[in-house]
């Protein structure tokens, strides 16, 4: 059975997951806000991305904050900083 879907329309009754996800934000609240709603719908092996983790000191303290009873660990690569979910 083949079920054609629009994944840009919720399913009913289901909650979104997500394999990648980029918070590119500027603020402390609205980056601590991204990583309320995006990290518990991350699916395992799903990436976040943070890339401006290094340049914005709100975002740095907020990944920090929001990571410190996680399991993952910020990692970096040639790309910039991220977490992959466990």
């Amino acid at each position: 059975m083949y079920i054609k879907h629009d994944s840009t329309i919720p399913i009913p009754g289901e909650e979104p997951a997500f394999s990648f996800a980029e918070i590119v934000v500027d603020k402390f609240r609205t980056a601590m806000a991204a990583w309320e709603y995006f990290y518990p719908k991350m699916l395992k092996g799903g990436s976040i991305t943070v890339p401006e983790y290094d340049s914005c000191v709100d975002i740095k303290r907020a990944t920090n904050e929001f990571l410190n009873d996680k399991p993952e660990k910020l990692e970096t690569n040639e790309n910039g900083w991220f977490i992959v979910k466990q």
